[in-house]
């Protein structure tokens, strides 16, 4: 089984693997989601058929996630305390 590290992209993690951008994680989410596409079609099973095909649904989703993801600068800012009175 090969590990997928999540971080910081490009950016190798300490135990040197190297992390993988949004656009890859899009990738392989659409290339999920057409294997189960494919699987579909082979496969008489209209429950079964209708299963994979919610799947590949819920794999585009997640790859239409990851770039919105990706295009969003997302900044924190600490909160001032309120003054004790």
């Amino acid at each position: 089984m090969r590990r997928i590290t999540v971080g910081c992209p490009g950016v190798p993690s300490p135990r040197g693997e190297r992390m993988m951008s949004a656009n890859e994680f899009a990738s392989r989410y659409r290339l999920h989601a057409a294997h189960c596409v494919e699987l579909a079609a082979r496969i008489s099973d209209a429950e079964g058929r209708l299963a994979l095909l919610a799947m590949a649904k819920s794999w585009l989703a997640l790859a239409e996630q990851a770039v919105k993801n990706s295009e969003t600068a997302l900044a924190y800012e600490i909160p001032i305390p309120k003054q004790m009175s």
